[in-house]
């Protein structure tokens, strides 16, 4: 049994247990209820898309992180939407799940720590930079009749070789 998995769960053992005294103490069905909805809120709330970290990985000051072998990078359209501009990509794979990353700075990255596919790596998510982007223009036909420029942001990251 892979424990690991379970990790993100340590944190609800004192409000189940109090949970648990409370159903002996006071069976009344509100505060069942109550204890229920509490406990069902914060699971959600603590262990949100992205908020528990993967193995190896540490949400100190709510960084972000992403572990895995690299299976392939380069540059191909915004989510491999031909659609979309070019972008650089990181697809990782861990423990049967496969995650690929988006980003301009991971391509500067990806030649600073002479990344390949094969290496296994955890991506540490330092922060955005606000930037100001061209974005196409496209018709109600999705046909593209100009650009504008807007606001957005780069994402910036740092790369650490694991064993």
């Amino acid at each position: 049994m892979n424990t690991r998995a379970y990790v993100h769960l340590v944190p609800l053992i004192p409000y189940v247990m109090i949970g648990a005294g409370l159903l002996f103490v006071a069976p009344d069905e509100l505060v069942v209820a109550a204890v229920l909805l509490f406990l069902v809120g914060f699971y959600r709330k603590n262990t949100a898309k992205g908020e528990h970290p993967e193995p190896g990985c540490s949400t100190v000051h709510n960084k972000q992180c992403h572990t895995g072998i690299i299976a392939a990078l380069g540059r191909d359209h915004y989510r491999f939407d031909p659609r979309n501009n070019k972008s650089f990509f990181i697809r990782l794979h861990n423990t049967g799940r496969e995650s690929t990353l988006w980003g301009i700075d991971l391509q500067r990255l990806a030649k600073k720590e002479d990344l390949i596919p094969g290496d296994h790596v955890r991506l540490d998510f330092l922060g955005k930079q606000p930037v100001e982007v061209v974005r196409k223009v496209r018709n109600e036909n999705g046909d593209v009749v100009g650009t504008e420029k807007i606001q957005a942001h780069r994402n910036q990251w740092a790369a650490t070789r694991l064993p």
